[in-house]
């Protein structure tokens, strides 16, 4: 027999309760932990462990009825949390997100070209050191000496509009470049500068180069209106300041420039997002090396001159020059202070020329109003509804079908009508509604199987279905329980931190966890029939100690209720050759119970007798409320419970007792009650 180095008294638990986290306070668990994949790996295990093999938990099991009321509790808590916190923003920004990447591609823009300013372009035109600057990091700028003249090509072709994006750090007060772009800009209506450092989605004192303050109403912000550098990018406002004075943004300048028709709004607007190869490019160089041939292009169309490559901004702004959009995901950012990307997000350039592509073609995403939410609410809600009826593997596939075809219809119509019906609200009510219709389902199911004709084989079939239903809609709702339970981590994350919230969000993880090992348990019940008596490994095991062991497992509890634990073992019987972990389990449920069903300070007697030369009776002994005599042999059944709460108000599993039967069997053995009412009861199990 190997020793399990975590427990080298060789009985299956440690030998002390502070080693064990239920010693002292676990005692009305249905069972410990019966196999565990961190446990012994000897010859004396309870089978022998194979690859892939999951834990079986069997401890903590809820009865239906207590999970409804537990359902109930949790749909309460998360409708609050959906309804007063960021959690339906956040779940209405990944189906945002989900339709961005869904939706079918498009053709080359029509509208707007991309005149990049790539390190590349910077390294040969800026030949003179006099006019080099640098940002924090020492990558070069582009001077405005070559920004001018970029701009004085543009401005003698047929482009309708011209945007130059431009860091603050492009325009300083000492350049003596500043005059002549100035003077290029007050004469040419088309050119907008746009610049993140001085416009700002709320008043600042910033203030413009004293050179630019003549042309400051061809001056706009390009704000991004995020509250953190590496947020993702969804709409953008219509209208910033520049300095205290209220303006329009650059991509609005530039549709009333090119759109006469073009109606400023105020607030926001939502950005049907394109990747970067949906519009022509061509790099700074290009343009200043070959304008003959790059001018003819850009006939008609609006040019968007920037940066597509990292750079600081300035100081006075939460603008990087690298964004996130639904089409990038997160950045993986170095430094907030200085706005150093090494990762991830796109160029602001490219937000830019989605958000001019937007408003010229009228494209903004416009939200649908209640009522077509509400319908496409009560059609999902009815099919999911309907397909409980039919199964749970039905139901779960008609489901995730059904999700699916529906963001494939939202990313055709975000895509062709510029609409957006809210998703959150549905999703939230399919998730409610299909819990509670499977678990209406499961209670059903089970009420059936217990009125069926108990014979032998209907027993063998009503188990077996019952452990494949079981098995499926555990599977089923703990996968809906994670998906719930991390997006309420996702919006804890960004929700106030007041008490009572936090309070609130505890209580939601505290019964998610509660309520997933629970399922975990039922999930993996049917592992169970997988023990068979010729995998059953057996050896010598002392007696007093190991039960001794599973008293000091309710030290603490029973300290509190005044509850002694006595041990009554004959000479003649102190060893038995048995498997540990299915002994265990037997007399630890035993005890378990009459703890648990018991008064106050009483005493629990547990006496040990052989009474033949083949068997051993272990007994637990009693003084609480006694169990009829009509129901002695349906306590053992799966399930059962005495529903009489003038006499049991705490409720049991209905599988505890069954899995004594079980196992006593599997070693060879059988189980017997006897008990009589007001008097008390005593529970034996005797083995060969």
């Amino acid at each position: 027999m190997g020793i399990d180095p975590k427990n080298p008294s060789g009985s299956y638990y440690p030998s002390s309760p502070q080693s064990s986290p239920q010693s002292s306070s676990d005692s009305s668990s249905t069972f410990p932990n019966l196999l565990t994949s961190g446990g012994p790996t000897q010859p004396h295990d309870l089978i022998s462990h194979e690859e892939g093999r999951h834990p079986l938990w069997l401890s903590n099991i809820i009865l239906p009825d207590r999970a409804t009321v537990f359902l109930g509790m949790i749909f309460a808590i998360v409708i609050y949390i959906f309804y007063t916190s960021d959690f339906r923003n956040t779940l209405e920004n990944y189906f945002y997100d989900s339709r961005t990447k869904w939706m079918s591609t498009s053709p080359i823009s029509n509208n707007v070209v991309v005149i990049t300013i790539d390190d590349e372009s910077i390294k040969a035109l800026e030949s003179d050191p006099l006019r080099l600057r640098t940002d924090n990091f020492q990558r070069p700028y582009l001077s405005l000496n070559n920004l001018t003249k970029a701009a004085s090509i543009l401005a003698n072709s047929d482009a309708s509009a011209i945007a130059l994006l431009m860091p603050e750090n492009a325009f300083p007060a000492s350049d003596l470049d500043m005059m002549e772009i100035r003077d290029l800009v007050k004469f040419e209506p088309r050119i907008v500068i746009g610049t993140t450092g001085y416009n700002q989605v709320n008043p600042n004192l910033g203030a413009l180069p004293s050179d630019l303050q003549e042309i400051s109403d061809q001056i706009a912000g390009f704000e991004t209106f995020r509250a953190r550098p590496d947020a993702i990018v969804r709409s953008l406002p219509y209208s910033s300041y520049l300095g205290l004075t209220q303006t329009e943004t650059l991509p609005v300048k530039i549709a009333n420039i090119t759109k006469n028709s073009f109606d400023a709004q105020t607030g926001s607007f939502y950005l049907k997002h394109f990747p970067p190869d949906h519009f022509p490019r061509f790099t700074i160089l290009e343009l200043i090396a070959n304008p003959d041939t790059i001018m003819p292009k850009l006939n008609g169309k609006v040019v968007v001159v920037g940066y597509t490559v990292e750079r600081s901004v300035g100081f006075q702004t939460t603008e990087p020059m690298m964004a996130n959009t639904p089409l990038t995901g997160q950045l993986d950012h170095k430094d907030d202070r200085k706005f150093d990307r090494k990762s991830g997000g796109v160029a602001t350039t490219w937000v830019m020329a989605n958000a001019i592509e937007n408003l010229l073609l009228n494209e903004t995403i416009s939200r649908a109003s209640t009522v077509p939410t509400i319908v496409q609410t009560l059609a999902i809600v009815t099919i999911c509804s309907i397909s409980w009826g039919l199964g749970s593997l039905t139901a779960s596939i008609t489901t995730m079908v059904v999700w699916i075809l529906l963001l494939v219809i939202h990313s055709f119509l975000y895509r062709w009508l510029n609409l957006s019906i809210p998703l959150a609200d549905t999703f939230l009510a399919t998730a409610l509604v299909s819990v509670f219709a499977a678990t209406r389902r499961m209670k059903i199911e089970l009420m059936l199987m217990a009125d069926k004709v108990a014979t032998s084989n209907a027993k063998s079939e009503v188990a077996a279905t019952q452990s494949q239903f079981l098995h499926g809609f555990a599977a089923w709702l703990k996968h809906m329980t994670e998906s719930v339970v991390g997006l309420i981590r996702e919006s804890a994350g960004s929700t106030s931190e007041d008490q009572e919230t936090k309070i609130i969000y505890q209580h939601a993880f505290t019964a998610s966890e509660d309520f997933r090992e629970y399922l975990e348990t039922i999930r993996q019940i049917p592992d169970l029939e997988a023990i068979s008596k010729r995998r059953i490994t057996k050896q010598d095991i002392e007696l007093e100690d190991f039960i001794k062991t599973i008293f000091r497992r309710f030290d603490v509890k029973s300290k509190a209720r005044s509850v002694e634990f006595l041990l009554d073992i004959s000479e003649n019987a102190r060893t038995i050759k048995s498997n540990p972990q299915l002994l265990d389990a037997i007399i630890f449920n035993y005890v378990s119970n009459a703890f648990k069903y018991g008064p106050d300070q009483t005493k629990i007697l547990v006496k040990v007798r052989k009474i033949s030369t083949r068997e051993i009776c272990i007994s637990v002994i009693d003084h609480g409320m006694g169990i009829p005599a009509h129901l002695h042999d349906r306590i053992f059944e799966r399930f059962y419970r005495i529903t009489d709460d003038r006499m049991y108000k705490t409720k049991g599993t209905g599988l505890g007792l069954y899995l004594c039967r079980f196992f006593a069997e599997s070693l060879g053995g059988r189980v017997e009650v006897v008990s009589e009412v007001d008097l008390g009861s005593e529970f034996k199990v005797v083995l060969p």
